[in-house]
């Protein structure tokens, strides 16, 4: 995006019925209006820029530099029609501007019709040859369209340019810094001999282009319950963290939504009789309450009404509930609160919440997610929420949201997998809410981002009619931090968790038996004895052995229970920790006296969870469906064999240098984890090899390059170059 807000330029207007005031506002309330939508465009509120500026060229259409300006907006707004006509307004005043021939130009490209486009980029070029915006704008569309060169200009030259984009390879013109010269701006002025407009909104400089080299940064607004409520951390919540991480280092303000539970933060009624709060104050307190969220809650959320009655209404008529809620919703705004996160402002931070620093702002709404999954499950109306002001809306996963406010062209929904549609111990409910969020999101007819080709192949099998405007696949990435740390362990080292397992396994080993004897015999004599007898005849946790580490969380699909199949078979040999929410002992049968190699860490943070996988001797990921699978990356990223389920997800991401066996044989589990212990050397050597796959295949700048990519061709600006 490039210009949004462009210089006002020199508007006289023609003398006659032209140049007349149309209504009966004021001169000194026009030039009141135009302050006022600048005001609104400076802080990028575009739906009421539009609606200043629309009140002005109603009065005037003959000025020519607010219809541009109305163009802006609503080009931001994602209502092109509009804006192409505002900027034709503008074009047929002065149809020797080439700043309009330009600003037409990227509405046409953002429209898709990228031949005529160019013709604008061409015309603006040759109308201004010292404006450089616009054969860097041509050179970017030539080699799709087989262009013919421009002609020499003073600005630039065209075989020049053409030269450097073609070395340029990949990277996008967009990105590339290019100095914008303009003529010397001047005051606007009104009709009827209106003075000198006052200088807060009058003179307009080269300094308040919207998106000059060191200006402003484009705003991205970030949906995701997986990183605005404290769920359990899963692959999701790793993807997304890795992509805020991304969005951060091409220069977006990111704007988290988080979740305002019942209990946190200011309520609705108590926000007024703080007002004499400063914004820092208020920003500084709502902080405190998020964070504080994070550190001592769990996301959850009802599927039905508290009161049976209205749910009984809900069940019977629900299309009158969606009308109703859609009217409510355009009277009575749900409840939010915009909260700046200026860095260090939280003194002590939660693991928990340690990936909110990754984002500047906080749009803090009440029951946000809660309230959208509990429509989904009754569908009812899709919850909404307004993008105006930002450039770009990313959504981690399909939501139960109607985005408004912005084109579809630029909301971008990130499909991970689409398990919940066929795997058959999904709840009825669930699967329903799935498919309500899909249905959502399709409606918004947003552009979709696959996790994997598999993932897009099979949502092609399942949507075969949906056509999204663009497709692509971005791999997760590794975050910075993994990167960071990503050395294989030292043969000889040891991990200092298990060394605390260790230790924690004693005690818990002869509780466990005390609690296994009193539920074998009711006797004190007879239970003491076999307290002994258990105690010499039950194996204990060995923590010298070497250990297999899977990742995982609590669901069928994850084939957890195989680990339980295959343990007693290696007591004395091998240990094995399952990292993850799980509830381990409902796994072993509640007997995990009988199970003294198998562990459940439950959750672990970044730190402990490294130590862990690097001094592992394999990583184990046993599951019968996947839309990807991040701790296979996870395993390969510290150079450990990686052991895992026959899939073709699977094989896309290890390119064929895992260890495999089909999920559902213990048997061939079992004859893996016996080659990696009887042939360590081997087995090291293709880790290495999908190490160094791994590192080139997902790493943070591949993804930004592909994500870069596609933005640039939205007319999207990059405020920061491309890494690598």
């Amino acid at each position: 995006m490039v210009d949004v807000v462009s210089d006002l330029k020199n508007s006289a207007l023609p003398p006659g019925a032209g140049g007349a005031v149309r209504s009966t506002i004021s001169q000194r309330r026009l030039r009141a209006l135009i302050r006022q939508g600048r005001a609104a465009a400076s802080r990028r509120d575009w739906g009421e820029a539009a609606g200043f500026y629309g009140r002005v060229v109603r009065a005037s259409p003959s000025l020519h530099a607010i219809q541009v300006q109305l163009g802006h907006a609503y080009k931001e707004l994602g209502d092109f029609d509009r804006a192409g006509r505002s900027y034709h307004a503008a074009l047929r005043l002065t149809p020797a501007d080439d700043d309009v021939h330009l600003q037409i130009g990227h509405l046409e490209k953002l429209k898709g019709n990228l031949k005529e486009a160019a013709a604008y980029y061409a015309k603006a070029a040759e109308l201004n040859p010292d404006n450089t915006n616009a054969p860097v704008e041509y050179y970017a569309l030539a080699p799709k369209l087989g262009l013919p060169p421009l002609r020499s200009s003073p600005a630039a030259d065209a075989q020049g340019l053409a030269k450097t984009y073609e070395e340029g390879g990949r990277q996008s013109p967009a990105v590339v810094p290019v100095p914008v010269q303009r003529k010397p701006a001047t005051d606007i002025r009104l009709p009827d001999g209106c003075p000198r407009a006052e200088q807060n909104w009058g003179t307009v400089t080269d300094t308040d282009q919207e998106f000059p080299d060191s200006g402003p940064r484009p705003k991205v607004l970030f949906v995701s319950d997986s990183l605005g409520t404290p769920i359990h951390a899963r692959g999701i919540f790793h993807y997304s963290v890795a992509l805020a991480e991304i969005l951060r280092n091409m220069g977006f303000e990111i704007t988290l939504v988080v979740q305002k539970s019942p209990g946190y933060g200011l309520e609705r009624g108590t926000i007024n009789n703080k007002k004499r709060l400063s914004s820092a104050s208020l920003d500084s307190y709502q902080l405190g309450e998020i964070y504080r969220y994070f550190n001592d809650n769990l996301f959850s959320f009802e599927w039905d009404h508290k009161n049976k009655y209205f749910q009984a209404i809900v069940n019977r008529w629900p299309a009158i509930i969606r009308t109703s809620q859609r009217v409510y919703e355009a009277i009575v705004k749900r409840y939010g609160f915009l909260v700046n996160h200026p860095p260090n402002r939280i003194d002590i931070i939660s693991a928990k919440g340690n990936h909110l620093r990754k984002f500047d702002r906080f749009w803090y709404i009440d029951r946000f997610y809660s309230t959208a999954m509990s429509r989904a499950g009754n569908d009812l109306d899709p919850v909404g929420i307004s993008a105006v002001g930002y450039d770009l809306v990313i959504m981690d996963t399909p939501h139960y949201l109607r985005i408004k406010n912005i084109h579809h062209s630029r909301i971008f929904t990130v499909v991970h997998d689409l398990i919940p549609l066929n795997d058959a111990y999904y709840e009825q409910r669930w699967r329903w809410a799935f498919l309500g969020k899909m249905r959502a999101t399709l409606a918004g007819r947003g552009n979709l981002i696959f996790v994997s080709e598999y993932s897009r192949s099979l949502f092609h099998a399942l949507f075969p009619k949906y056509k999204s405007r663009r497709q692509l696949v971005l791999y997760p990435s590794i975050p910075r931090d993994w990167m960071e740390r990503a050395i294989p362990a030292n043969p000889r080292a040891k991990s200092t968790y298990i060394a605390t397992v260790t230790r924690d396994r004693v005690a818990q080993r002869r509780e466990q038996i005390r609690v296994r004897a009193t539920r074998l015999a009711d006797n004190p004599d007879t239970r003491a004895k076999l307290i002994k007898q258990l105690e010499a005849s039950l194996p204990s946790w060995n923590g010298s052995l070497p250990y297999f580490t899977t990742v995982t969380s609590d669901e069928p699909r994850k084939n957890i229970g195989i680990l339980c199949k295959i343990a007693p078979e290696f007591v004395g040999r091998a240990n094995f920790v399952v990292i993850g929410q799980v509830d381990g002992n409902r796994y072993m049968n509640h007997e995990p006296e009988i199970y003294p190699n198998l562990h459940f860490t439950g959750y672990l943070d970044d730190n402990r969870k490294v130590n862990v996988i690097r001094h592992s001797m394999g990583m184990i990921f046993p599951s019968f469906a996947e839309g990807f699978g991040i701790p296979i990356v996870e395993g390969a990223l510290f150079g450990v064999p990686v052991i895992c389920s026959n899939l073709a997800v699977f094989h896309e991401i290890t390119c064929n240098s895992a260890l495999y066996f089909e999920p559902g044989s213990s048997d061939q589990l079992a004859y893996r984890i016996n080659e990696v212990l009887s042939n360590p050397t081997m087995c090291a050597e293709s880790a290495r090899r999908l190490r160094e796959a791994v590192l080139g295949r997902f790493s943070q700048q591949s993804m930004q390059r592909r994500l870069q990519q596609t933005l640039t061709e939205l007319g999207i600006r990059i405020c920061q170059p491309m890494l690598g």
